[in-house]
This record gives structure tokens, C-alpha cells and sequence, in this order.
């Protein structure tokens, strides 16, 4: 099956708005650009659309799903180099179909 990832990443959101609201580890960060991981600090440094505000969050697990230009993986590509990674497209082998 393939899957829109909007449809997702609507469903990672309401999981956690519905589950996760009142824990004191989640702060949910909607608009928000990621500009640079500090490995040694484990923190990220991320900028509000809107607002412009730049600030760095800290982090335990950092996962890259932020897209094709990932600034998590090439953090990861320069700072580990025995990390490997493939980049590809499959849109020319499926077909999606919406229901």
C-alpha cells in the first residue's frame, strides 16, 4: 500500500494532541524551519515562519523526517561518515489510489 504522507503526518498530530497534550516532554512546533543540529549539545536550532524567532530545543532522539533537503540527514552525512544513505524516487513503479 502506499500512503500520502499528509495524510500521516494528520494522523501523527491527532495522536498526539489527543495523547501526549499534558505531557511536560511534548511541545508540539507547527511552522517551524530546522536550521542546524549541535551534536554536542543535542539541541537543534529552529526558526518560527511566521515570526522569524530563532531558538535552539534540546533533543534525546533526533528523527529525520523533515523532508527531501533533510538538514537531519546532512548533519548526519557530515558528522558520521560511515553513514549510508540512498536517495531515490518510486513514482515511475506505482500507482496511488486514494479511497
Amino acid at each position: 500500500f502506499i500512503v500520502d504522507r499528509n495524510f500521516i503526518v494528520a494522523a501523527l498530530a491527532r495522536y498526539a494532541k489527543d495523547h501526549l497534550a499534558d505531557s511536560p516532554f511534548y511541545t508540539p512546533k507547527y511552522e517551524t524551519e530546522m536550521l542546524y543540529v549541535d551534536h554536542e549539545n543535542r539541541r537543534v536550532l529552529v526558526r518560527n515562519k511566521a515570526t522569524t524567532e530563532e531558538e535552539y530545543l534540546p533533543y534525546d532522539l533526533l528523527i529525520g523526517a523533515d523532508g527531501i533537503r533533510s538538514t537531519v540527514r546532512e548533519a548526519l552525512v557530515k558528522r558520521h561518515f560511515d553513514f549510508e544513505l540512498q536517495v531515490g524516487d518510486i513514482f515511475q513503479t506505482f500507482k496511488a489510489v486514494h479511497v
